[in-house]
């Protein structure tokens, strides 16, 4: 499943990305499947020239509750890409699982990362967590 935004394409992980793939603090392996749900893939993020500039990861971790981890590369920063990727993964999120709460912890201090979740729509539901679709 793939699906666009205004400047983005948001696609599958494929194997050829994980040569440039960092991994994610929390999040599992983009390479074990098991971890994620079918209906939300590990997700590359391409610019309108179709460069990999990002990843999103939303995976299961308690009944009714997932995770959001998101990565912006450097040279992509500063252009509202990771506004616009999060904020598109939350809406296509709150179509696929009604319900359920979406939730992302910030590290204390991540300025940036917390004006990418409010600008999605997160609101604060704990120290260092932010949940979209209610809160918890």
């Amino acid at each position: 499943m793939f699906f666009t935004t205004a400047r983005l394409t948001l696609r599958p992980v494929l194997p050829e990305d994980t040569s440039w793939l960092p991994a994610l603090r929390d999040a599992p392996s983009v390479l074990d499947l098991s971890q994620f749900d079918s209906r939300l893939p590990p997700s590359v993020v391409l610019d309108s020239m179709g460069e990999c500039i990002g990843l999103v990861l939303i995976w299961p971790s308690a009944p009714s509750l997932w995770r959001i981890e998101f990565l912006l590369l450097d040279s992509a920063r500063g252009q509202g890409y990771a506004q616009e990727m999060v904020r598109a993964w939350g809406h296509r999120f709150q179509q696929l699982c009604p319900g359920d709460n979406l939730e992302a912890h910030l590290q204390e201090g991540d300025e940036a990362a917390l004006k990418v979740l409010r600008f999605a729509g997160f609101e604060p539901c704990g120290a260092g967590r932010y949940c979209l679709g209610g809160g918890l």
